[in-house]
């Protein structure tokens, strides 16, 4: 066997380094592992009688439900049933065997090593029924100087970020509900009680018997939406998908917000380059109360827009999902990326031949 050259030994090492980077930079987009990480009450450690448990989870890992929960009452299991999935991450869990005030049911993990929570049984609770009453959604644009994508996004230069926000309208009794909306399977917001008093993230406006819930970042994407084209660009067609999800498993029909009510555009240094407002889509009570300057006014800047940064290929939010950290493959490096990794290594020692 020939004796390793110095040449071979630089190569094998940079490409040991650059596997072990690729494979850092998709482990670091890939979603969590799947099964049951946690289990929670909207109670806290009560669990009122016709109330359903909430999973934390990215998908089960087994084909049932029984194989990665178990519900004991004084050392016996109790029969389960898994509701409809509601959300992205999360699952809800119905125990269907009757259970009795003061009873105390221990909710066991079993792919988590023995993981397990006691609940004190509770009377059953009387819920409003869930209703989403009209919705409006806000979208901002902000073009960036070719800023770097980072790891897990989908473009290598970023050239403007988009925000997305939306306001529902609800009834009021649906206040302190603990009902979960639901936007698209991944924004979630509780309307419990400190959501009345909260001072930022989803506030909560009363209008007589009506409530608005301003949600100021509705999560498309797990790690953003990003674009290599400057804005301002046409908007996009896709919908936010609302859904109310009671404590006792009721849901809400769904809402869908497609048109966005105001569609705008800031430049690099942060001016206002385009902004589009559709009265009809915008069934708030003010919509000056949710944009701060509103008042100020803008002309369609294509123009501008291009001036503002380097254009190139769209990558719209559908593409950036497709691609994206749910399915393990956003951040994926290009084949330049592997070939500096290697030139890095092979360089110095070219130039030390060469002296």
């Amino acid at each position: 066997m020939r004796p390793s050259t110095p040449r071979t030994l630089t190569l094998a090492l940079a490409l040991a380094l650059s596997t072990h980077i690729l494979s850092s930079r998709a482990d670091a987009c890939s979603p969590p592992p799947l099964g049951i990480s946690d289990v929670l009450s909207p109670f806290g450690d009560e669990l009122p009688a016709n109330v359903l448990l909430r999973l934390k989870s990215y998908g089960l890992y087994h084909e049932t439900i029984d194989e990665e929960v178990r519900v004991m009452r004084d050392g016996e299991p109790l029969e389960i049933e898994l509701v409809e999935d509601y959300s992205y991450r999360d699952f809800l869990l119905r125990v269907t065997t009757p259970l009795t005030p003061g009873e105390i049911i221990t909710v066991e993990l079993i792919e988590s090593q023995g993981q397990s929570k006691t609940f004190l049984i509770t009377e059953p609770v009387s819920q409003p029924s869930p209703t989403l009453l009209r919705g409006a959604r806000m979208i901002t644009d902000r073009n960036r100087d070719m800023e770097s994508g980072d790891t897990c996004q989908s473009v290598l230069e970023i050239n403007r970020r988009r925000m997305q926000s939306a306001v529902i309208t609800l009834p009021t009794t649906l206040l302190g509900s603990r009902a979960q909306l639901v936007i698209n399977g991944r924004s979630s917001v509780t309307l419990n009680e400190e959501l009345m008093e909260a001072e930022s993230g989803p506030q909560v406006t009363v209008v007589g018997e009506e409530a608005e819930l301003y949600i100021p970042n509705v999560r498309v994407v797990d790690f953003g939406e990003v674009f290599n084209e400057a804005g301002p660009v046409e908007a996009p067609t896709t919908c936010l998908k609302a859904r109310l999800v009671s404590v006792t498993g009721e849901t809400s029909e769904e809402l869908s917000l497609c048109a966005p009510c105001l569609f705008q555009t800031y430049g690099v240094m942060g001016e206002l380059l385009a902004r589009d407002i559709d009265e009809e889509a915008c069934a708030l009570r003010d919509l000056g109360a949710y944009v701060m300057d509103l008042e100020a006014g803008a002309e369609a800047g294509a123009e501008a827009g291009a001036e503002a940064g380097v254009t190139g290929g769209v990558v719209s939010s559908q593409e950036v999902e497709t691609v994206g950290c749910a399915q393990g493959t956003r951040g994926a490096p290009s084949p330049l990326m592997i070939a500096l990794v290697l030139l890095s290594f092979c360089v110095p020692r070219r130039r030390k031949i060469e002296r």
